[in-house]
């Protein structure tokens, strides 16, 4: 049974009329309590001292590196409001959460990572848009530098390589 102060209303999350509680200033109902709660313990904290190496997929095709400390630095590859696109011991993708309905760009290079992480054929995993970041985690929820087989993994996932650009110009 829910607590006493709940209130049936709309979710801010789902927009379904619920038995909604107060969770973090939001209204939320049961099913999407669970999710936030879930995903609490894999959010990126605020700044901190520590600055960890990240991966970033392009979605030009190029996986670049990136120091992050925190939740700006995610929000700004991703372009704003983020969620996680799949997390394992140790690390978490983390993407657009309007990526596809903004249609933004489909982005290969994150496509190959996860088909990889799931080890199924890349053209199983439908279509993830956007730039994306590949974050280090430790057991609280924070930032940590990733295990090396994920980052060679993520370095394996680069399309090509953008190489250098020379332009000659003749009088």
């Amino acid at each position: 049974m829910r607590e006493k102060m709940s209130q049936y209303r709309e979710c801010e999350d789902c927009k379904s009329k619920a038995d909604c509680l107060p969770i973090a200033g939001r209204w939320l109902c049961e099913p999407c309590e669970d999710v936030a709660d879930m995903a609490a313990t894999h959010q990126p904290k605020e700044e901190t001292e520590m600055k960890v190496t990240a991966y970033v997929f392009k979605t030009n095709g190029v996986v670049t590196t990136m120091q992050v400390s925190g939740m700006r630095e995610i929000q700004q590859v991703t372009g704003g409001y983020f969620e996680i696109v799949m997390n394992g011991p140790g690390w978490c993708l983390y993407g657009n959460e309007s990526g596809r309905s903004d249609m933004l760009p489909m982005n290969e290079p994150a496509r190959m990572f996860v088909a990889g992480k799931h080890n199924v054929p890349m053209g199983s995993i439908i279509s993830l848009h956007g730039d994306m970041i590949l974050v280090g985690t430790n057991d609280e929820g924070g930032n940590a530098e990733l295990d090396e087989g994920v980052a060679d993994n993520a370095e394996r996932c680069q399309m090509y390589d953008p190489g250098e650009i020379t332009i000659t110009t003749f009088d």
